[in-house]
């Protein structure tokens, strides 16, 4: 950008030159150098212009690689600068005149005229050192002669052609960067959430993605998670695609389903991105039945509430809902909790009126009754 804003104040003013330059980055070029991802522009026209190398000149984009000066290395600064400094001066001024008049694909068809104009002597090379050189002479004592030949020889080279060619690359380079992404993120959430491996991370994101309602960005980390939301709705589907058995239940299990929903949207926007569904299926997936018990809980009540024997009834009950997926049928086991829960509540002696709920849980942790039972449950 600098050596572009150099050659205007050669031929204008300051404030000219600002103008002109910030027509350049805003209207002209804009993702060569202020929007989106860094560069991005800039990488997208390198992937163009060598499909277009491999194209035309096949031989020559092989010898440069043979030589360590593939395409894309050397014409990266061509479309940075407008070739200002890559080729001789008058025909560099004649370039810009045209991306003013034309647009910026005119830089297509000059650096195809540059290749077209410089093979025969760059096939000559044993290495590429020299390869600069060589473009900074084409057509030194002919300038229009360079971008004659431009415009001629490379006349199938349309707008709409190249314009196909951006859209496919840019396409490409998203996808590509959204997963170089995804899989960054995906270790840095395996390290939160152990109890799921990597690749169960990209499966569960997966289904996630299908349901999600998109929110436009531009930005590859955000599009990742943070512009990918569900409701509740959409919650309950991907629960009873994990969990079938809990779709039987539908009607009980969906006023437990939305509570869970408002514990995972933290930010109470009735919508949850991925973390936040993740920190919930951790524990319904992978979860201690210490851990899902303690989920129950911190749905239904406060920290400070006193936990009566009705309470911790329907949180046993909840948990069963939502763990369960044996054979047995409801109402056997229904009797079964009924009776743990009043075997316990006896053996609590004196406290079982003014129970606060870290009693409750130390009990249950110390005698390990909880675990147990549930083991018994779930082999009956």
């Amino acid at each position: 950008m600098n050596i572009v804003a150099a050659t205007l104040l050669l031929y204008m003013s300051e404030e000219e030159a600002y103008w002109m330059l910030w027509c350049i980055c805003e209207e002209i070029i804009p993702e060569h150098y202020t929007k989106g991802l860094q560069l991005m522009g800039s990488v997208v026209e390198q992937q163009i212009f060598t499909e277009l190398t491999q194209i035309y000149f096949p031989v020559l984009k092989q010898h440069l690689e043979e030589i360590g000066t593939p395409v894309e290395m050397l014409t990266l600064p061509w479309f940075m600068t407008f070739f200002i400094g890559y080729i001789p001066w008058k025909a560099a001024l004649r370039v810009l005149d045209l991306v003013f008049i034309m647009g910026p694909d005119v830089l297509f068809l000059v650096g195809l005229g540059v290749l077209l104009n410089t093979k025969d002597k760059i096939m000559t090379l044993d290495e590429g050192t020299q390869v600069s050189v060589i473009f900074k002479e084409v057509c030194k004592d002919n300038p229009e002669g360079l971008i004659k030949d431009a415009f001629s020889k490379f006349n199938t080279v349309t707008k709409d052609t190249i314009q196909s060619l951006r859209q496919k690359k840019k396409f490409e380079m998203m996808q590509s960067l959204q997963e170089t992404t995804l899989n960054k993120v995906f270790e840095d959430l395996s390290k939160i959430h152990p109890k799921i491996k990597l690749a169960e991370f990209k499966n569960i994101y997966r289904e996630f993605e299908k349901l999600a309602v998109k929110k436009t960005t531009e930005k590859v980390v955000d599009s990742a998670f943070k512009s990918s939301l569900i409701d509740c709705t959409q919650f309950q589907k991907l629960l009873y695609y994990f969990f079938p058995h809990l779709e039987f239940e539908s009607e009980k299990i969906e006023p437990i389903l939305f509570l869970l929903f408002k514990r995972g949207d933290r930010k109470d926007k009735q919508l949850m991105d991925f973390e936040e569904f993740i920190d919930v299926f951790e524990i319904l997936w992978r979860g201690s039945i210490f851990e899902q018990f303690n989920l129950c809980y911190s749905i239904l009540y406060s920290s400070e509430e006193k936990i009566t024997k009705d309470q911790f009834h329907t949180m046993v009950h909840i948990l069963y809902k939502l763990t369960y997926s044996g054979s047995t049928p409801w109402d056997q086991n229904s009797i079964r909790l009924e009776m743990f829960v009043t075997i316990l509540y006896e053996s609590l002696d004196g406290h079982k009126d003014s129970l606060t709920y870290d009693q409750l849980f130390a009990f249950l942790t110390e005698k390990n009754l909880l675990e147990d039972f549930w083991k018994q449950l779930f082999r009956g």
